[in-house]
């Protein structure tokens, strides 16, 4: 049986942060479970908006939902087409949200992978059989993509806050990026951090890796930072040459469960 555990991080995992909490968390608090709900009907929207365009989908509707214990959505959907004259293997999927411990009631079936939240003690299982038809949606791209506003919500249980910020949000094609990258202690004890610089700030822009003018100059200072203290830094890179709009992702090389901070900033690039 193929499993696979995927865990939304990005960034080398090299320095732990000391083991405290920036605040506590009950696992699967109200705020929490409207997140999970959030995610599942963003991908049963998504399975439902495709349904024209595959032939297992015919079928999906919001039969397809139902809620578990916590009070959160899950879905499973099941097809079999009777009146294909060959053997088709029925098709199946499912997606739920669960605690980091807890057993997922189809890791049986073929094709399990589990998207891992670790500072939130939570995990979205799912799997999604294969047939012999030519083309099938994608039940891990949608997981991924609506996944990742749990991953936005991880980032407030890490000590570490990292931010980004430019001086305009518009910037014309082949002119600089120049931004401020920030990190901030959210604890209320003093942690000893690395400074900011090439080798501590990894960035990546829509998905592709992006090297600033900074990496030229790495740094292995070592700095205490006070509670609710921060350190800033400026970095500046090509951008691209075509109109379009870019999402900076930046990541911080120290982890927490091995998690990193992570920030993000979205701009607009236009033509001359």
């Amino acid at each position: 049986m193929f499993r696979k555990i995927l865990f939304l991080s990005i960034g080398i995992l090299s320095f732990s942060i000391s083991p405290i909490l920036a605040q506590e968390k009950s696992v699967f608090d109200q705020p929490t479970i409207e997140i999970c709900n959030q995610v599942i009907i963003n991908i049963f929207n998504d399975i439902d908006s495709k349904k024209g365009e595959y032939q297992d989908l015919i079928n999906f509707d919001r039969s397809a939902l139902s809620k578990n214990k916590y009070g959160i959505y899950s879905l499973y959907y099941h097809y079999e087409d009777n009146d294909d004259m060959r053997y088709v293997a029925p098709y199946e999927f499912g997606v739920a949200i669960l605690g980091m411990e807890e057993q997922y009631e189809y890791e049986d079936r073929q094709g399990i992978i589990y998207l891992a939240f670790p500072l939130l003690d939570i995990k979205i299982a799912a799997f999604q059989t294969k047939t012999l038809r030519t083309g099938q949606y994608d039940i891990k791209k949608a997981i991924q993509k609506y996944g990742a506003a749990l991953w936005e919500l991880q980032q407030d249980f890490i000590p570490l806050e990292l931010s980004l910020k430019a001086a305009k949000d518009t910037f014309l094609s082949n002119e600089p990026i120049d931004f401020t990258v920030k990190l901030t202690n959210k604890t209320n004890r003093r942690m000893k951090v690395k400074d900011l610089g090439a080798n501590t700030v990894s960035f990546k822009i829509n998905d592709q890796y992006w090297i600033s003018d900074e990496d030229q100059h790495k740094t292995d200072n070592k700095i205490m930072l006070k509670p609710q203290e921060s350190i800033t830094k400026r970095f500046t890179g090509a951008t691209n040459r075509y109109a379009q709009e870019i999402d900076i992702l930046a990541t911080y090389d120290m982890t927490f469960k091995g998690i990193n901070p992570t920030g993000r900033l979205k701009l607009h690039v236009i033509s001359p």
